[in-house]
């Protein structure tokens, strides 16, 4: 799914992009559970593995396996990591609720100028 106006950062994941997407995947698996890796630190493991990918593709990588339910990756302020916690994973979809809420309301507001 493309966002307007931003594709070259939101086009559908390319096959390479799948393949990492398995990658970041095991490297969440493999490190106990709350392991925080900011998006800089994923980047360059998957440059260490022969990937170029940059911050916004990050974020699609990580949109693509939450909207697939294929781990439970979260995030804050320190970075990305996998949970597994029903509570933190509830905190953590209330927080997408309320970045929801406020994009909703931004487009309310500039809708008053059309």
């Amino acid at each position: 799914m493309s966002v307007r106006n931003f594709e070259q950062y939101t086009s559908d994941l390319t096959t390479e992009e799948l393949d990492m997407v398995d990658l970041l995947v095991q490297s969440f698996r493999s490190r106990p559970e709350g392991t925080v890796w900011t998006s800089k630190q994923i980047i360059s493991g998957f440059r260490n593995n022969g990937y170029t990918c940059t911050s916004p593709r990050v974020r699609k990588i990580v949109s693509y396996i939450r909207r697939h339910s294929i781990a439970p990756i979260l995030a804050s302020s320190n970075g990305y990591y996998l949970s597994h916690d029903r509570e933190e994973i509830r905190r953590h979809i209330v927080s997408l609720e309320d970045r929801i809420a406020g994009i909703r309301s931004a487009k309310d507001g500039l809708s008053a100028f059309l």
